[in-house]
């Protein structure tokens, strides 16, 4: 007797523990049905619908009706139309909801909107957001137009609103996006962007120390640049990248000069930096530098009489009003009618440059020539001829 109801209660057991695994295979099944976005495919006579690209073991359908054919399906993981069963479509009152252009399928392309990245646009990341709208399911793709072998890569499946990060190249990029929907309705767009992600690099700037005469120089690297402002005193001036006069690029070097009046500072202090900008919009600035302002040339106070020859020997007796002398130079002409430079003084005593210097017969004393810290300078002429 109790061994009959020990088995009463196994097999009761047995019945609860399967209809619990039904009742939950149940909900299973119909959470994932109800996962599904069901559509109800209309095809024309002769149109086919391409099971096969949902799966390669499933046969295309062909429509062979003289009125049209209807399909029930969904979108698979692969972002093509699969095979529903019809009452997952009549369940939900499904109709036709491909119509358009001439029949009831869908022959519409998508109507796609790109919001990034934006034609022409400069950025200065490598990474880059693409984001876009279509009025229809869609799956997207991009193609690389500057790759060796261009080819569609997936970004976003079966969706009409898509979001995705990729990375470019550095510099100038052609890019194709698509939009493709179920039936194979597409639609393409090109994008050209510029990536500059590379900070610019202003290498040196002259002068370095010293004095200010009003000609500045700075050497930078950067493709891409926008601006260049040297900013001098309380004042400032923006340079033309654009001009062969002012900037010059050999390679990946620039080089550019820029003179100004600064003799509203003359005999003050003053600073000096260069702003680089790029045109992805950032910004680098030289050191700033301090300069003693000069702007009056030297002065020869004896022009007439600052030389004398005696044989072999002239003798230089220079009275010079410079109080920031760099040098005294003076050029000749050898036997042979190659130019010669040659240093007098570097300093002066007492306001003067004296100097005795031996020519050869034959030679010729051209003039010299005055500089001082700032770049400023005069020039003294002779014109003689030694002759002994």
């Amino acid at each position: 007797m109790k061994t009959k109801n020990m088995k009463t209660k196994k097999m009761s057991l047995k019945k609860l523990v399967l209809t619990t695994l039904i009742f939950i295979g149940v909900i299973l099944l119909t959470s994932n049905v109800l996962a599904k976005d069901y559509s109800l495919i209309c095809l024309e006579k002769g149109e086919t619908i391409k099971f096969s690209e949902c799966n390669p073991l499933m046969s295309d359908k062909s429509c062979t009706s003289s009125g049209y054919c209807s399909y029930c399906t969904y979108i698979g993981t692969k972002g093509k139309p699969c095979p529903a069963n019809i009452n997952q479509c009549n369940a939900l009152g499904s109709s036709c909801t491909y119509t358009g252009g001439d029949g009831p399928i869908d022959r519409v392309p998508p109507v796609m909107a790109i919001t990034s990245p934006t034609e022409e646009m400069v950025y200065s990341s490598k990474s880059v957001y693409f984001r876009g709208r279509s009025d229809k399911v869609t799956t997207w793709y991009y193609k690389d137009n500057n790759d060796r072998r261009p080819k569609w890569k997936k970004m976003c499946r079966a969706t009409t609103y898509c979001v995705d990060k990729n990375r470019f190249d550095e510099g100038l990029n052609d890019i194709s996006f698509l939009s493709i929907d179920a039936l194979g309705n597409s639609v393409e767009s090109d994008i050209s962007f510029r990536i500059d992600s590379k900070k610019p690099k202003i290498k040196k700037t002259y002068p370095k120390r010293g004095f200010a005469s009003g000609l500045f120089e700075v050497e930078f690297q950067e493709l891409n640049p926008a601006s260049l402002v040297l900013h001098y005193g309380n004042e400032e001036v923006e340079l033309d990248l654009n001009s062969c006069n002012e900037c010059k690029t050999v390679k990946k070097k620039t080089v550019c000069t820029k003179t100004v009046n600064v003799s509203e500072y003359n005999k003050g202090r003053i600073p000096y930096y260069f702003e680089l900008e790029d045109v992805a919009g950032i910004k680098v600035r030289s050191k700033t530098i301090y300069l003693n302002v000069d702007t009056s040339p030297p002065k020869i106070l004896n022009p007439e009489s600052f030389w004398r020859q005696e044989g072999k020997y002239v003798y230089f007796d220079i009275k010079i009003n410079e109080p920031n002398l760099d040098e005294v130079v003076y050029f000749y002409k050898d036997r042979r009618g190659k130019v010669k430079e040659k240093r007098l003084c570097s300093r002066l005593k007492n306001g003067k440059c004296e100097k005795r210097k031996t020519f050869k017969d034959g030679e010729e004393l051209m003039n010299i020539f005055i500089v001082d810290e700032a770049g400023n300078s005069a020039v003294g002429e002779i014109g003689l001829d030694i002759k002994y």
